[in-house]
Formats: structure tokens, sequence, C-alpha cells
């Protein structure tokens, strides 16, 4: 998360790029929980995993809904175990 928001395109791009591959990873959502609640993690951080875990879940949560209609050929599903883990953990 951290390189994503380096100035330096050398170590953003890197980092974009694997954040891109993690979001097809079980596991994902969850982890950008833990990151945004964690208290030893920098506040620019945790902000950062907070706005990914949004945007994701509001593109891939529900296939059922318009923006699943809208973007089906981006869509990435989310785990049962990862929306179990949200729901449980969300503050």
């Amino acid at each position: 998360m951290q390189g994503t928001l380096n100035p330096d395109a050398s170590i953003r791009v890197p980092a974009e790029k694997f954040i891109n591959e993690s979001k097809r990873r079980n596991g994902y959502c969850s982890v950008l929980l833990e990151i945004s609640a964690n208290t030893t993690i920098s506040d620019s951080i945790k902000l950062a995993a907070a706005v990914e875990l949004s945007k994701f879940v509001i593109k891939n949560w529900d296939e059922n809904s318009k923006n699943h209609k809208l973007m089906i050929s981006n869509r990435i599903p989310i785990s049962d175990n990862d929306k179990q883990y949200v729901r449980a953990n969300i503050i």
C-alpha cells in the first residue's frame, strides 16, 4: 500500500501492479480491512486501504447489482469467506 502513494514511478508502478494482481486472491478484502483497522500503521496507509476496500466492494460484492451488469467483464468475485470476514469485522 505504501508504495502506491510514492510519487516516484519506479516505486509506485510496481506497487500498483502488485495490488492489481492481489485483487484476484482470496483474502484481499480481509487484508484491506485489517490494514485499515491496524493502529500501528500510518493514517495515510489506513486511508488508502479503506478507500480501496470501499471501491472494491462497491464494484464486486453483489453479482445481481446494477454495477455488476455494467461492469460484468471487470468483476472479480469476492469469496464467501471474505464476505463473512468483512461483515463480522466492519466498523
